[in-house]
């Protein structure tokens, strides 16, 4: 059964996602908290974390959702009745399936590197281009909450019927439990994407309006609640995920008993080696 779950393609999508995921969290995410908590605004000080910062986010987010996007195409496909469908579904393809976002994604978000730097007025790393901040408006739009919140609708509710109409499948665990687990993450990025997508309608809509002081720290607590409910869907899938699975909290319960007794087993070997000087 470990097996099965290695080496099928919706296994690798979800490695690559996380560890993508980790970086957001652990970077991007990182990073904001020193600014709120601390005031040390890295992307008022540093040029070069001023433009990586938001090419990193776009980059990793976009390799992120795009693996959500696949490992849901992916269930779909394996569990189809069509055995034309299911000979689509190969470890191959996924692995060339990943190396394509990763091109698209690293040299799509390209310009972020040229149109964002540290206004001289204030300070502030900004868009220095009014074309670019309007096409990234709409980017987010479309890319980050629209598409990916369409897609994973249509075909995990496709992946989620078909298990549920075909008998043969729910004897095959491994596939039920993995399309479980691909359900479960759909909610949390629609979530995001709805919320994402109202704020960047709100945006485009009021981009030439003149705004006073008390509109704009409004705004930016509305930006900040919808930047943190974005990091806790990504904090909270590891939970929807022990949630959602059977084996997966197995697997997580047998990886923490042999941390424990890794543990024990060091102060132990410790204490015999003193007994014997």
């Amino acid at each position: 059964m470990d097996r099965q779950y290695r080496t099928t393609p919706c296994t690798f999508y979800f490695l690559i996602g996380t560890v993508h995921d980790l970086l957001l969290i652990l970077i991007v995410l990182g990073l904001r908290l020193v600014t709120v908590g601390f005031g040390i605004d890295l992307t008022r000080i540093s040029v070069v974390w001023c433009k990586a910062r938001y090419y990193f986010f776009c980059t990793w987010a976009g390799i992120l959702l795009t693996c959500q996007c696949l490992a849901t195409l992916d269930q779909f496909l394996v569990t189809s009745k069509n055995a034309r469908l299911r000979r689509l579904s190969t470890i191959k393809g996924a692995h060339r399936a990943v190396v394509v976002t990763l091109i698209v994604w690293w040299g799509q978000c390209i310009p972020w590197l040229i149109y964002q730097n540290i206004s001289p007025i204030n300070g502030a790393c900004i868009y220095i281009n009014p074309i670019f901040l309007r096409y990234v408006i709409f980017f987010g739009l479309v890319s980050i909450s629209l598409v990916p919140s369409v897609f994973l609708t249509i075909f995990g509710f496709l992946a989620y019927r078909n298990i549920s109409q075909t008998t043969t499948l729910n004897q095959q665990n491994a596939h039920r439990q993995m399309t479980i687990m691909v359900c479960m993450q759909i909610f949390p990025v629609v979530l995001s994407g709805i919320f994402n997508g109202g704020w960047n309608i709100y945006t485009f809509v009021t981009y030439e309006m003149v705004k006073d002081d008390n509109l704009l720290s409004k705004e930016y607590l509305i930006q900040s609640t919808i930047a943190l409910l974005a990091y806790l869907g990504s904090s909270a899938r590891f939970y929807l995920f022990l949630i959602a699975s059977s084996r997966f909290r197995q697997v997580t319960k047998r990886w923490i008993c042999w941390c424990r007794a890794h543990a024990q087993v060091i102060p132990n070997a410790n204490l015999v080696m003193m007994a014997r000087d």
